[in-house]
């Protein structure tokens, strides 16, 4: 089922697309919009008050290094854990992942590097939707 919503009031009425990332994150439509001064803030949809709800943002300036120095494209977070305290974060057409604590204090994060002959596919069982 589709459903039309209006354009949420975070991102810029002058937002470009490349700016501006979408995904589905833990059953929830995610946006994000990579400001001028290269922060991208993450929120996503609370069906049950129709509001949106910041979750976390990112410093790309400080974060590039983990891309290969890209700070001009949004990231798209993969997988969020069940307590919402990390997030795995991919950028498109990068082989590598980041597992990124979202404690503002935390300097703690994991890279994961592909390869040249594969690529990374997120796989956390801790992190599955589905209860057996």
């Amino acid at each position: 089922m589709f459903q039309v919503t209006s354009t949420p009031p975070f991102i810029s009425p002058d937002a470009s697309g490349d700016k501006i990332g979408l995904c589905n994150l833990d059953g929830r439509l995610c946006i994000s919009e990579l400001k001028g001064d290269c922060m991208q803030e993450f929120w996503w949809r609370v069906e049950e008050c129709d509001k949106w709800e910041r979750i976390f943002s990112v410093n790309l300036i400080s974060t590039s290094s983990w891309f290969g120095g890209i700070a001009s494209q949004p990231l798209t977070p993969l997988a969020i854990s069940r307590d919402n305290n990390k997030v795995v974060l991919s950028l498109t057409y990068q082989g590598s992942l980041v597992d990124f604590d979202l404690d503002p204090d935390s300097t703690v994060y994991h890279l994961y590097y592909s390869g040249y002959y594969g690529f990374a596919v997120p796989y956390f069982p801790s992190l599955s939707l589905v209860d057996f």
